[in-house]
């Protein structure tokens, strides 16, 4: 298994465990390797199917008030929704033991307000097999509009809901 491979499996390890302990559902997992959303969900809520795209990062970038939610991920989420595949999207970003998630729809509704500025910003071609640099346009998130979540003695727990969006 490459480093891509692990990297991957270990975030859908953390998103499953999370997700198991709040509701019953049936994750989908892609099998492609770059694929734009990392599953699908059938919950147990009536109408409610969601797109998952998840990172898993390195505690150490927690601290900032904006996490880089590229521009391809966010047009995928969309996509999905439109198509009827799913009701609403998440991106999940794990810092170690915690996880901030936002909904596609309080990101649409942070589009629609400015507060997620749209950028171009040079970044890493991949995570886990860098090669080099390329400009990707991407959304700034400021995490306080996201829920945040942690696992305690082994069992995840909310810590915060998003500041509300007029």
């Amino acid at each position: 298994m490459d480093k891509f491979n692990e990297k991957e499996l270990k975030g859908r390890q953390k998103f499953n465990d999370f997700l198991t302990s709040f509701i019953s559902a049936k994750i989908d997992f892609t099998k492609e390797k770059y694929a734009n959303l990392d599953a699908f969900v059938q919950t147990d809520l009536p109408n409610y199917n969601l797109g998952v795209e998840i990172k898993d990062r390195n505690a150490i970038y927690e601290h900032y008030d904006s996490y880089i939610f590229e521009y391809v991920k966010f047009r995928a989420m969309c996509k999905e929704v439109k198509s009827g595949k799913c009701n609403n999207c998440w991106m999940c970003y794990f810092f170690g033991e915690n996880l901030y998630l936002f909904d596609l729809k309080t990101i649409c509704k942070l589009k629609r307000k400015g507060e997620n500025g749209l950028i171009y910003k040079k970044l890493p071609n991949s995570t886990c097999n860098y090669k080099k640099d390329v400009w990707k346009l991407s959304y700034l998130l400021p995490k306080k509009f996201a829920y945040k979540y942690t696992k305690v003695n082994g069992k995840w727990q909310k810590i915060s809901n998003p500041i509300e969006i007029n």
